[in-house]
């Protein structure tokens, strides 16, 4: 009998990488700009696939991610060819002009999810209070306002939460 303390434990995927089902060989565009979420979206998806970031410092957050050994795309406007399979926004900013993009970008049957939320830093209680957090109904009903079709919120942990709709 093994006691539970002595296993190996799994390697458990980030939070970001787990909620948005992204995998090796995925076409990712991202709009945002957080390293510590779109660095392990563009790890997962590996030299195979590729990750977008859109972002009006796009070429700053490329050069960083370059240094910390994640290679990724950087834009200024969201690439609308309809190649990618997700789309990922941080639902910070204004973000909503954007989803009618993302919708142009994303093939059929591709998904968006929206992040929403602070991501815990080690300060954890020392930062500053959070805004007033946007319920994720509120958040799909405006996703579905954008074209995209049954959104709905499918969870979240660490204080963000993720939206999710599709291109049908």
């Amino acid at each position: 009998m093994k006691l539970p303390f002595l296993r190996k434990s799994e390697r458990e995927d980030p939070l970001v990488v787990a909620m948005t089902g992204a995998r090796l060989g995925d076409r990712v565009v991202y709009v945002g700009s957080r390293k510590e979420l779109f660095e392990p979206l563009a790890a997962r998806v590996g030299l195979s696939g590729q990750t977008t970031v859109v972002a009006s410092d796009a070429d700053a957050l490329k050069t960083a991610a370059e240094r910390d050994g994640v290679l990724i795309d950087a834009a200024s406007a969201v690439p609308m060819d309809g190649s990618y399979d997700l789309a990922v926004v941080e639902a910070r900013g204004p973000w909503q002009r954007e989803l009618k993009n993302l919708l142009s970008a994303v093939r059929m049957g591709g998904r968006l999810i929206v992040i929403a939320g602070q991501p815990r830093n080690w300060l954890g209680r020392f930062r500053s209070p959070a805004e007033p957090s946007t319920p994720d109904t509120e958040i799909a009903r405006v996703v579905e306002a954008g074209g995209w079709t049954a959104a709905r919120g499918i969870g979240g942990r660490d204080e963000l939460r993720f939206i999710e709709g599709f291109r049908r």
